[in-house]
């Protein structure tokens, strides 16, 4: 009679199979860890990177952002509306200097306090601006009509050169609006002879070189950034 206690053969053992049911995988704890820390360190490097950087990436994101074209000679400058104080004085200067022969002066629309005869308009404001520096008349002259927006001024511009045959124009304007104004300026021209260069003025109420630390510069800046998107999306 056989032995009740003989070993068992391994045939004989169980030989099921491990299934997900019966086997359940440990979470890889050890690498979730590693990937933690790893994404910590990575997010501390980059705050010091940008505390230790970040005012030499705004410099140059202002460096970038200015487009400054100063010509030795051009048919003539053009004093947008708007910046009073600083444009038709360097308009003159160019005038002066013999860069530009004459001064184009945009024509905006009339304000409201403007109709009453409360207020001088824009236009008549440069225009005396001018003579008080010492450009002739005869050097001075209204382009457009009613124009309300950077891009009415440059189709101004533009009729004024097709009419002229002029083909340089210097734009003196505040630094921060030089990229748009180049941009929608030589938009219109687009691979003609007609060109127009932009003359980038210091802004008075902050310093460029540390812009971000006065809240004029960050809104100027943030502003014609928006500007620059919408007109680049419109026109």
């Amino acid at each position: 009679m056989p032995d009740e206690e003989t070993a068992k053969s391994p045939e004989s053992e169980s030989t099921e199979p491990c299934t997900p049911e019966t086997k359940t995988k440990r979470p890889p704890v050890r690498k979730l860890r590693v990937a933690i820390v790893s994404a910590v360190l990575c997010a501390l490097l980059a705050g010091l990177f940008g505390l230790v950087f970040i005012k030499d990436l705004l410099r140059i994101a202002a460096d970038i952002w200015i487009i400054d074209q100063r010509l030795p000679t051009a048919d003539a400058a053009y004093v947008l509306g708007g910046g009073q104080q600083a444009r038709p004085f360097i308009a003159a200067k160019l005038y002066h200097q013999g860069i530009v022969p004459r001064i184009l002066v945009s024509n905006p629309r009339l304000t409201q306090t403007d109709l009453l005869g409360l207020t001088r308009p824009a236009s008549k404001f440069t225009i005396n601006t001018l003579k008080m520096l010492n450009v002739p008349d005869a050097a001075i002259q209204l382009i457009g009509t009613n124009v309300t927006s950077t891009f009415e001024e440059a189709k101004a511009l533009h009729d004024w050169g097709r009419e002229t045959g002029a083909t340089t124009v210097m734009v003196p304007t505040d630094s921060f609006h030089t990229r748009r104004t180049h941009w929608v300026m030589n938009r219109l021209s687009g691979s003609g002879d007609f060109r127009i260069h932009t003359w980038a003025i210091p802004a008075q109420k902050f310093d460029i070189a540390d812009w971000w630390t006065e809240e004029e510069g960050v809104i100027y800046f943030q502003n014609e950034v928006i500007k620059y998107l919408f007109y680049r999306i419109k026109y």
